[in-house]
């Protein structure tokens, strides 16, 4: 596992099903929207348990990814999907709560 310094870029992501109001938010190294297929794949294949009792993560389809921002450094993108997660959840919608997926996908 390659690991990242706080002086690297991060891509703060969100993952959304309709249907269910419910949706993802964390971070990568990777842009999403270049790896849309590979971001589906993380979640899919994650053993934790958040992810594992979203109910909708098997029918996810590469149009639910999406990019929210880029920030620098890991304190700055965990601090970020802490912001997302709250504002999504005022907005209405269901956040999964998860751990953080992976630094890369690649």
């Amino acid at each position: 596992m390659q690991l990242f310094d706080d002086a690297a870029r991060f891509h703060i992501f969100g993952v959304h099903c309709c249907r269910e109001f419910s949706l993802l938010v964390d971070y990568i190294i990777d842009d999403p929207d270049q790896h849309k297929s590979a971001v589906l794949q993380h979640v899919q294949r994650s053993s934790d348990s958040g992810l594992l009792s979203w109910n909708a993560r098997e029918s996810l389809q590469e149009d639910d990814v999406f990019g929210i921002e880029c920030v620098g450094g890991r304190q700055a993108a965990e601090k970020a999907v802490e912001f997302w997660r709250a504002y999504f959840r005022a907005l209405g919608e269901i956040v999964i709560d998860a751990g953080h997926l992976c630094d890369s996908l690649i």
